[in-house]
């Protein structure tokens, strides 16, 4: 079960994720996917912000940069 409650007021969002899990080892997984993913979220915009959109993409899977 994943919960997410937001608040949007004052133009700060604020979001509270509430996982359930049947022992402590799912849980500590399901706490590493999320902070992982806000993370990536986070690093992804905030590049976005400082460099133009074909600066901050990045090869991938083996690929050469021209």
């Amino acid at each position: 079960m994943v919960t997410i409650a937001r608040n949007e007021q004052g133009g700060n969002s604020i979001s509270t994720v509430v996982l359930r899990g049947s022992t402590d080892s799912i849980l500590d997984d399901l706490e590493r996917a999320v902070d992982d993913g806000v993370n990536t979220y986070k690093a992804m915009h905030d590049a976005s912000r400082r460099l133009d959109y074909k600066s901050a993409q990045a090869a991938g899977a083996g690929a050469e940069e021209d």
